[in-house]
């Protein structure tokens, strides 16, 4: 039986989860201490004018003033969209922002999340493919989100898979034990990590 300090600890865990559940960067922030990618300035709730790919004039806005991304096809956005994403400039941040494709993957992500219990056969919505060179940040999203996943969904499980044995093992269990590490200490004992 729980003391009434021990029900309370409880519910403010269950209600940090409950929020976690429904936003990955509140998430990546709040346990691993990373921010998403700021945009520019003179994108940040300002409306830009497009053309589309039916010769169309369309107007919309790419950013809330807060930063949060808002337009509905992430290709859409590039890295001249985001401050200091150029390799010298994003050393300031001293590895507590992510890249902007790491933002991107991870708003693909959490618009997924946003479907559930909504259109469960709806595959397309769900759907993320992640297309972009070397040292953009692919596996650490992957481990960001696998981690999301493990600690916001009780007794949720997360199969990999990759070409070879040696690229799961060199490069995400790499990377997954290196952000587990980051977590509070509570959180760590929450994921364990097989190698079945």
């Amino acid at each position: 039986m729980l003391d009434e300090e021990q029900l309370a600890k409880a519910k403010q865990e269950w209600a940090t989860l409950e929020t976690w559940q429904s936003d990955v960067f509140k998430f990546a922030f709040e346990a691993l201490g990373l921010k998403p990618s700021e945009p520019i300035d003179s994108l940040r709730g300002q409306p830009i004018t497009y053309t589309d790919s039916a010769g169309n004039q369309r107007t919309t806005i790419l950013f809330t003033d807060d930063g949060t991304l808002t337009y509905h096809d992430l290709a859409f956005y590039k890295r001249a969209m985001f401050k200091n994403q150029g390799k010298e400039a994003f050393k300031q941040y001293e590895g507590h922002t992510l890249t902007w494709q790491q933002t991107l993957t991870l708003t693909a992500y959490q618009r997924a999340l946003q479907t559930f219990d909504k259109d469960s056969f709806n595959a397309i919505l769900r759907h993320i493919t992640v297309t972009s060179g070397h040292g953009t940040g692919k596996s650490s999203s992957l481990c960001i989100i696998s981690l999301h996943f493990l600690i916001c969904f009780p007794g949720a499980q997360i199969g990999v898979t990759a070409n070879t044995e040696q690229q799961l093992k060199d490069i995400f269990l790499k990377e997954l034990y290196f952000w587990r590490a980051k977590l509070p200490d509570a959180m760590k004992d929450q994921v364990e990590l097989l190698d079945d």
